[in-house]
């Protein structure tokens, strides 16, 4: 199971592992080709050498005072990321926590791919190696996700040539999803976790996505509300079960 980025690193490996364990891959609002970008990406990661020139600091801080504001005064700045009304925000202490320092050698590289659309690692074209991907594959996209949109998120799902495929998305037309509320929005649990429920047979039809959701709350406060230590739970909860 891969969220976000973590589904890029997923895929990467799956498709340039010489022999990788068979198995199952799930990807929530993963991107792989770049497609339909949002303007303000398109601003912020114009220029990949200025991109890797600004060094960021205090960046949690920072978000720590403006998100109660941003929320408050204008929640539409937030929905290129999370929903205010699809996401309980009354915890932002713990949600900031999520917030690092990026780096400026990852902008740089981030940069390069929104430019040519294609992650290109080891001289490989991952958007070429998914065509060749062949295990059961689940895509689990918002459908108002502001930082990796539709296109991309199932852009694995439409191009791998497996036909044990799975598309799922969370949100609707009168209640968006962005890109956070599919780990932490309020119906996460039934557009989300129940889904992925379903893309594993056998023994995980004993496991409810209120029991994921509820452990994966618990280590998201545990771990100092990081979203992906919430995502590597689920993943290790359920290949254990």
């Amino acid at each position: 199971i891969g969220a976000s980025l973590g589904g890029t690193l997923t895929m990467l490996y799956r498709t340039q592992a010489r022999s990788p364990a068979p198995g199952r891959v799930v990807l929530l609002g993963s991107p792989l080709r770049r497609l339909n970008v949002h303007p303000l990406l398109k601003v912020l990661f114009g220029a990949p050498r200025l991109a890797g020139a600004v060094e960021s600091m205090k960046t949690l801080a920072r978000a720590a005072l403006a998100l109660p504001a941003v929320a408050r005064l204008a929640p539409w700045a937030l929905k290129i990321y999370m929903n205010p009304e699809a996401t309980d925000l009354t915890h932002y202490g713990e949600m900031v926590n999520t917030v690092e320092d990026p780096s400026r050698f990852v902008n740089r590289e981030i940069a390069q791919w929104i430019q040519r659309s294609d992650l290109i690692v080891t001289g490989r074209d991952l958007s070429d190696a998914v065509s060749r991907f062949d295990e059961p594959l689940c895509s689990i996209y918002a459908n108002g996700d502001g930082i990796v949109p539709m296109q991309t998120a199932t852009f694995a799902h439409y191009h791998a040539r497996i036909a044990d495929k799975t598309l799922v998305a969370a949100g609707d037309p009168a209640m968006p999803y962005s890109h956070a509320d599919m780990f932490i929005g309020r119906e996460a649990s039934r557009q989300v976790f129940e889904p992925l429920l379903r893309f594993h047979p056998g023994d995980f039809a004993a496991i409810t996505a209120q029991q994921i959701l509820d452990q994966a709350s618990s280590l998201f406060s545990y771990f100092g509300g990081s979203v992906v230590a919430a995502a590597f739970f689920v993943a290790v909860f359920l290949h254990v079960f």
